[in-house]
């Protein structure tokens, strides 16, 4: 009975979580607090993305982390709010992809061997 109220309690609290595209337009207005729900919700995921593309922790949530800054910069940029994750989805494989070129980089996983 108590797991059967849990996951009633938990569907009723899933279900009135405003939508990406609502946090981002509250974002937008300077909601620093709606920005960081995102970040909540996404950044699992693109660590997973980053670490698909640089095979290295580190570097993985040191990309995310610079995407998530760069998407807070250029918010406003953003047309079609409900698009968030393929933005940033993209952000984090063009950064992950320009960590491992980084002759800096490089040099990182040839020591580290």
């Amino acid at each position: 009975r108590a797991l059967s109220t849990l996951v009633g309690s938990l569907h009723r609290r899933r279900l009135t979580l405003p939508p990406d595209a609502q946090l981002v337009d509250e974002a937008r207005r300077g909601n620093a607090s709606a920005f960081a729900e995102l970040v909540r919700r996404h950044e699992r995921t693109m660590l997973a993305l980053a670490y698909a593309g640089t095979r290295c922790s580190t570097t993985s949530a040191d990309v995310v982390q610079d995407a998530f800054i760069r998407i807070w910069k250029k918010l406003h940029d953003l047309r079609e709010p409900s698009k968030f994750v393929p933005w940033l989805a993209s952000t984090v494989r063009r950064l992950a992809t320009n960590a491992v070129r980084s002759p800096v980089r490089r040099m990182k996983l040839v020591g580290d061997e």
